[in-house]
């Protein structure tokens, strides 16, 4: 939700997945001209690995106020967000030895989040020379359709 209220595309949630699927939307109608960098960053207090979000943030709302197509920064802080969040599932499987890599929560209805999350996953997966591991991604967007995607009732693009 934050990312589509800094970007001024959501700013309450009425229902769950509202504000990624309204980000989901303006960037449907970005183009890839913008590169948002992600960073995976250790917690010094549990040693866990975590995806920083508030720089993917900040940087977005620099990219706002210097005037940069909102549409454009929605689609680089979804490849952001997407490309990070298979970073994370990737050497968190890789250090722990777990097989199979689910996705679910609110972020996961965004359809373009969710596919380019499990592509992702599945490049690294194939350059990872000794592993078993499969890829999951089960995805709610699959399951609820809601009526706002484009002004359109219905099927997403």
């Amino acid at each position: 939700m934050r990312f589509a209220a800094v970007l001024g595309i959501c700013s309450k949630r009425t229902y769950e997945g509202e504000c990624a699927m309204k980000l989901e939307s303006s960037a449907y109608y970005g183009e890839s001209t913008i590169e948002i960098p992600y960073e995976i960053e250790n917690n010094v207090s549990n040693g866990m690995e975590f995806l920083n979000t508030s720089k993917i943030l900040l940087k977005a709302l620099e990219l706002k106020e210097n005037g940069e197509n909102i549409n454009n920064i929605a689609f680089g802080a979804q490849k952001a967000v997407a490309l990070g969040l298979a970073d994370l599932a990737v050497n968190a499987a890789e250090k722990t030895g777990v097989e199979i890599i689910g996705a679910t929560g609110g972020v996961f209805y965004n359809e373009a989040i969710s596919v380019l999350f499990e592509t992702q996953l599945n490049l690294q997966v194939i350059n990872l020379s000794n592993t078993k591991i499969h890829v999951q991604v089960t995805v709610r967007y699959q399951l609820v359709r809601q009526p706002y995607h484009h002004g359109v009732v219905g099927e997403f693009p």
